[in-house]
């Protein structure tokens, strides 16, 4: 009996990561293949950030794509700056001090 359950877990477990690691289908499509902040590849599997865009007098949404995890916590800090790099799909100059 252990060994069956042993045995189903073996191929359960794999399947459920694999699902787990898929990119959310409702999310919108990024304007970018660069991510803003590192300067690396989007990443399909990444959470597509929108930002309200500030340009000439109006707000526009912005679908940013991250290359990681780390990056969707980032792009809070200077959300105005990351989206309009990714508008031009390159890495964001750095901040002047």
């Amino acid at each position: 009996m252990r060994t069956a359950i042993v045995v189903a877990m073996m191929f359960v477990l794999p399947l459920a990561a694999a699902e787990k690691a898929e990119a959310p289908k409702d999310q919108p499509k990024p304007v970018n293949t660069v991510c803003p902040i590192m300067g690396d590849p989007v990443e399909a599997d990444v959470e597509v950030v929108v930002v309200e865009l500030e340009k000439d007098g109006k707000t526009i949404p912005v679908a940013v794509g991250l290359c990681c995890d780390d990056c969707v916590t980032d792009i809070q800090k200077d959300p105005q700056r990351f989206a309009a790099a990714a508008l031009e799909n390159k890495k964001a100059p750095k901040k002047k001090k």
